[in-house]
């Protein structure tokens, strides 16, 4: 069937509903009530489309048409939105995924809650790569940025903000595991077999 933009549209019934039925490239349709056919308008909540099927069914569209596609939804799997959009759901822009690729893909489309985008985020970027390049210690880089000293030692290990542009990462010539010389467990005891 092709649809007003010009483009083939396949539509298939979805499971469970059997008045109601979905296309590839998102839309849902309803064959009841006194109209015969009619395109239900989506719901949008937080960036996705959501319809009601019969009155007590609010279902989102992206996982509507994998499932009737693809198939049920995976184990331990997520939606994901191959663009970036979360209203664009085209067969070809939804898959199953693990939610690590969830975010590696949010990461990548740059919609990630990473940084002072989080809603809960006490510091900025620009000062978390002040305390990551200071050369003061942990302990004048707390107090003179106003943050726990844990803080500034887990920005500067890389443990903390991560996901910002400039993000800390190792520094050259730290010393890790059996280098460092406060490491408490050295090579020689683990060859003297304790």
């Amino acid at each position: 069937m092709t649809n007003d933009i010009g483009l083939d549209e396949r539509w298939r019934p979805i499971s469970g509903f059997a008045r109601y039925e979905v296309s590839d490239l998102g839309r849902v349709k309803s064959h009841c009530g006194r109209r015969a056919v009619r395109i239900l308008k989506p719901v949008i909540r937080d960036g996705y489309g959501f319809v009601k099927l019969g009155r007590d069914h609010d279902l989102p569209i992206h996982h509507l048409v994998l499932e009737t596609f693809v198939g049920p939804r995976p184990a331990e799997m997520e939606c994901r939105h191959l663009d970036g959009c979360r209203s664009n759901n085209r067969l070809s822009n939804l898959v199953w995924g693990t939610k690590s690729e969830n975010y590696a893909d949010r990461r990548g489309h740059g919609t990630a809650n990473d940084g002072e985008r989080h809603g809960h985020a006490k510091l900025t970027n620009d000062l978390v790569l002040a305390i990551y390049n200071s050369d003061l210690s942990d302990l004048e880089a707390s107090q003179v940025f106003g943050v726990a000293r844990k803080v500034v030692a887990r920005i500067r290990f890389g443990q903390a903000w991560q996901g910002i542009t400039g993000a800390p990462q190792q520094k050259p010539g730290q010393r890790r595991g059996e280098d460092n010389v406060r490491a408490r467990l050295r090579l020689t005891w683990k060859l003297a077999g304790r």
